[in-house]
C-alpha cells in the first residue's frame, strides 16, 4: 500500500514493509477491495470490528484489514512492480 502515487518505499525497514503489505480477499460489484494485512492470522469474522474505509495511511500503525474504494487505490502490485523471493526479500521492478 501506498500513500501518495510516487511515494518512494524504504525496502530497508522491515516492520514499515509488513505493515504495508496486503492482500486482497475480497471485491464487491462496484469496485471495492477488502485486504487483509500479510501478517494477520485471525479469522475474517474476527476481524469484521476492525474494518475501515480510511485510507492506508502509515502513521496509523499497523492495519489488520482494509476496505478501499476505487477512488483511493493508491498501491503495487506483486508481480507487476515488484517481486518477492523465495526468500521473502522484496525487490521492486522500476
Amino acid at each position: 500500500m501506498l500513500e501518495e502515487d510516487e511515494e518512494s518505499i524504504s525496502l530497508t525497514n522491515a516492520e514499515e514493509l509488513s505493515n504495508r503489505l496486503f492482500t486482497i480477499t475480497k471485491m464487491d460489484k462496484v469496485g471495492r477491495l477488502t485486504c487483509r494485512n500479510s501478517k494477520e492470522a485471525r479469522t475474517a469474522g474476527d476481524l469484521k470490528s476492525y474494518v475501515s474505509a480510511n485510507p492506508f495511511r502509515l502513521q496509523d500503525g499497523y492495519r489488520p484489514i482494509l476496505c478501499i474504494s476505487p477512488i483511493n487505490f493508491c498501491f503495487l502490485v506483486e508481480g507487476y512492480d515488484f517481486t518477492i523471493t523465495p526468500l521473502g526479500e522484496i525487490k521492486l521492478k522500476h
